[in-house]
């Protein structure tokens, strides 16, 4: 079933996200969703549109969820169906579970922060010269 509980507490919502079996994410717009990260965070597997700038970062097939066109609500609800009631759900759910959050582990502020200072090394530094 799908429940909408509003403003959760960080309490509230590690409760909701460990026990949820997958995230459905319909927005047309939202390009980088922090409900996303934090659903994969806790292994989500995440379906959601394919809007420009950042999703794809986040939502691979048959790792951490699936994409659906822009607009197409029955393809969204088919691969969710799909991950749900696949022939092996267990071990595909149960994979994907585990991808999920290794993938989501690459955004965490840790990992940003090494990613900066990695890409700062490589800019030439203008004040130097």
């Amino acid at each position: 079933a799908i429940q909408y509980h509003g403003y959760q507490t960080d309490e509230e919502l590690a409760k909701e996200l460990g026990t949820a079996a997958a995230l459905l994410s319909v927005s047309s717009s939202e390009a980088f969703g922090m409900n996303i990260l934090q659903a994969m965070s806790y292994g989500v597997p995440v379906i959601a549109y394919n809007v420009k700038y950042g999703l794809n970062l986040l939502v691979e097939k048959d790792v951490s969820g699936y994409l659906a066109p822009l607009g197409e609500s029955k393809a969204a609800a088919d691969h969710l169906v799909r991950l749900l009631t696949d022939a092996t759900p267990n071990a595909k759910w149960a994979d994907m579970v585990n991808t999920t959050y290794q993938k989501s582990q690459t955004f965490d502020a840790k990992a940003a922060w090494q990613q900066w200072q990695d890409q700062l090394a490589t800019v030439p530094n203008l004040f130097l010269r």
